[in-house]
């Protein structure tokens, strides 16, 4: 576990993963934190201040300057602003006289050089000549480097008496398994709910939560495989909201805590989602580029691989908006606004490079087009808007073609080998067994009905009159109980289904029953991600899942 968690401590960035994580540990550790690394203020050299006891049982002032890697030449005396010596220069210069408070000011001070590598030989002897120099009765330094860091994780944040059984050999499996993401998915799985079931305090069970998945995402960004750490992250996003939803909202001091350290969870997952749409942006613009890659020897293996691509990218669409309404700062919000619009460029250019994204292979793929109807619906822009009834009227009109020529129609079956052999049946039998039902068609009624598409709507009617009679056409609704299964599994045995949607009546009539039957279903506004802002949380869970999007978000 020490050499795993060297490993991890070594790969993290000096900003945002190496100073997010030891304030944790500090508090663990006894310490209190009474400055937080900032962003666009003066830091005179100083990342992090704590207060806490030394080796003697002596009231401390520990002050932390944080750097990543090995400590090179570079690194400690370079030209940068962020080598080190400079900033232990201006720690003893300007931030001891002048930032440290009042209350602490007879207190012995330590000054901590702390880095996720190691010093390397060739500055050995530079760091220890300086600090012996600046040595003095009331001023000390210590070297806090991956060794020692990793062994203080081992223990203040990885108790084994407090710790479930199994809980270092699930970690180390998920770690081995990175390159054959279902066993590590599954090995992480296990991980949380382990800690889940533990007696552990909320607190405690979500800053394990928060370094298990940062050990993960640094083997898996080290080996350039995000699979397994993309799917391990929203586990982890579900798991620690069922652990801490009870107390979210309270005002208490532990709740606080408990916020600050899910946002941080929040923070891990959102780094990984960029990750991943990175990798994929720059094939976006080239025709057939992303599906060739996703071939391995099927067309269902690409239809597959690139629908769920689409709800990727517009997952990561949502939470942009997200942020752009908590932001309060137009200048910044404006930033934001126009990231929004350069990725929905990019998932348009990722949808007309791959034709197949017109073409779902599964009813339920209407998940993944809802996720994109949903990301694109957030902007403003003229040509978006375009662009989204675009979509869905070719996306009818190959529908119509597909059931016309009995051919990679979309079918309710989830099983490969199933979806494989689809296309080589064609009897009347086959037809009416793997076409029973249907989500996508009611849903893209609807959605041609509000774009007042009279057009595709009649092409939908005549689907269903002409091929689709035995078809139960279907709208799902939440119940109480989803919240907490959509969460956990891909149970559907819960909500409510409306049958026989009639789409056969007008345009006008058939909104009129979907909004009647929406006011009748109003458990979604309870729902305690939805109650507390957190609704792309709850739109990753069906993705993850594979949920049915509730209406409410398309209407």
């Amino acid at each position: 576990m020490k050499l795993i968690l060297k490993e991890y401590l070594r790969s993290l960035k000096e900003r945002n993963e190496l100073d997010a994580l030891l304030p944790d540990l500090l508090t663990e550790m006894g310490m209190i934190v009474t400055s937080l690394p900032q962003r666009g203020t003066r830091q005179n050299g100083v990342d992090i201040m704590a207060v806490g006891k030394n080796t003697n049982q002596e009231d401390t002032v520990f002050l932390f300057s944080v750097k990543d890697g090995d400590l090179n030449r570079t690194h400690w005396n370079g030209d940068s602003d962020q080598a080190l010596r400079p900033s232990i220069e201006e720690i003893i210069d300007v931030y001891i006289p002048n930032r440290i408070p009042h209350e602490h000011k007879n207190k012995k001070i330590i000054i901590c050089l702390c880095f996720g590598g190691n010093i390397l030989e060739q500055v050995r002897e530079n760091v220890s000549s300086y600090t012996s120099q600046k040595t003095t009765d009331n001023i000390s330094f210590e070297e806090w480097n991956g060794d020692k860091i990793a062994e203080l994780i081992i223990q203040h944040l990885l108790k084994e008496s407090l710790l479930p059984v199994g809980f270092r050999e699930e970690l180390r499996r998920s770690i081995a398994m990175i390159e054959e993401p279902e066993a590590s998915i599954q090995y992480f799985h296990s991980l949380l709910k382990l800690i889940e079931k533990s007696e552990l305090n909320f607190l405690r069970k979500i800053r394990l939560i928060n370094l298990c998945l940062w050990i993960l995402y640094s083997w898996s960004r080290n080996l350039d495989n995000l699979e397994s750490i993309y799917q391990c992250s929203e586990k982890a996003l579900f798991i620690s909201w069922l652990i801490i939803k009870d107390i979210y909202e309270n005002k208490n001091k532990e709740a606080r805590e408990v916020k600050i350290s899910f946002e941080n969870i929040i923070k891990v997952y959102r780094q990984i989602t960029e990750n991943f749409v990175n990798k994929f942006k720059p094939f976006c613009d080239k025709i057939y580029a992303i599906s060739a890659n996703a071939h391995y020897g099927s067309n269902v293996n690409t239809n597959i691989k690139l629908f769920d691509i689409l709800s990727r990218f517009s997952i990561y669409a949502y939470w942009l908006n997200a942020d752009i309404e908590k932001e309060k700062d137009e200048n910044i919000k404006q930033q934001l606004i126009d990231k929004l619009c350069n990725h929905l460029d990019i998932l348009k250019l990722l949808i007309l490079n791959n034709s197949i994204l017109f073409t779902p292979i599964k009813d339920s793929q209407i998940l993944e087009i809802s996720l994109f109807l949903i990301a694109f619906n957030l902007s403003n822009e003229e040509e978006h808007i375009k662009f989204l009834k675009l979509y869905v009227i070719n996306l009818i009109n190959a529908l119509k073609t597909s059931y016309g020529i009995n051919y990679l129609y979309p079918v309710i079956y989830e099983d490969f080998d199933k979806l494989l052999n689809h296309s080589s049946q064609y009897d009347n039998s086959y037809f009416k067994e793997v076409t029973s039902g249907s989500l996508m068609l009611p849903t893209l009624a609807l959605i041609s009905a509000i774009f007042e598409d009279e057009s595709s709507f009649k092409i939908l009617q005549e689907i269903q009159k002409e091929k689709l009679s035995h078809c139960n056409f279907q709208l799902w609704f939440p119940r109480e109980k989803s919240e907490s299964i959509m969460l956990r599994s891909p149970d559907r045995l819960h909500g409510a289904c409306w049958s026989s949607v009639p789409i056969q009546k007008a345009q006008s009539e058939f909104l009129k029953e979907v909004e009647l039957m929406l006011s009748k279903n109003e458990h979604l506004k309870d729902f305690s991600l939805l109650r507390n802002n957190l609704d792309p949380i709850f739109l990753v869970a069906c993705r993850h899942y594979r949920q049915p999007i509730p209406l409410n978000f398309l209407i």
